[in-house]
């Protein structure tokens, strides 16, 4: 079963996600703040992280790059999701593995969350 952590501090993205992924293999969990994210972390290793760049009073880039920097996981897949797109520039710094520009469509989170769950598990 995979497992796609959602990291935003709004209802709407784990929502969207809930619906598209409800009938498939595929379990969702949330954190609405960077604690909850290293908590849940801790607690269990998932297969993709879906990253707000505003998460609560923290930069989602940073919380990004601290992950990706980390022993512990930066083999993880996050995928930065912002309405600014202004804040996605350059994901590549931040060594982001994909963004999502919010409002997205259905079609786009199904398609850059396979190809990034694909390209790890090549």
């Amino acid at each position: 079963m995979q497992n796609i952590l959602i990291a935003d501090d709004s209802a709407d993205l784990p929502a969207i996600v809930r619906s598209i992924y409800s009938r498939r293999n595929i379990f969702i969990s949330e954190a609405t703040s960077k604690a909850e994210l290293l908590s849940s972390l801790s607690r269990m290793r998932p297969d993709l992280i879906l990253l707000d760049v505003i998460l609560d009073s923290d930069d989602g880039r940073v919380l990004c790059k601290e992950l990706k920097l980390s022993d512990d996981y930066k083999t993880i897949p996050i995928i930065l999701i912002s309405g600014d797109p202004e804040k996605l520039l350059d994901p590549q710094e931040v060594f982001a593995d994909g963004i999502l520009q919010k409002p997205f469509r259905v079609e786009s989170v199904l398609s850059k969350i396979k190809e990034v769950i694909n390209k790890y598990a090549s």
